[in-house]
């Protein structure tokens, strides 16, 4: 089921597919941050004093990169009115 992102989710459909939108565009965005910087977070990870609530802060840290990209925050979507996120994800309405 394709979803796409609704800036104020009313009803429980609504809700139900804006969370499931944020999921997976967490999950692609956590996916390309570990392919782009996975030497660095190999690293990051063997350092002895990372521990696993410093390592814990910064998986929360990188994955709060999303944020940047949703309309709440100011985000813009194109002359359509499909986010650049919805276009990445391939949703269509």
């Amino acid at each position: 089921m394709e979803t796409s992102l609704s800036l104020h989710p009313v009803t429980e459909v609504e809700k139900e597919r804006d969370t499931q939108f944020r999921e997976r565009f967490r999950g692609f965005w956590m996916k390309s941050m570990a392919e782009g910087f996975g030497e660095e977070l190999s690293q990051l990870q063997k350092e002895p004093d990372m521990t696993k609530p410093k390592l814990a802060m910064l998986i929360d840290a990188l994955a709060g990169g999303t944020g940047i990209y949703l309309p709440e925050n100011g985000a813009e979507g194109t002359s359509s009115g499909v986010s650049e996120v919805e276009m990445l994800l391939g949703v269509k309405r």
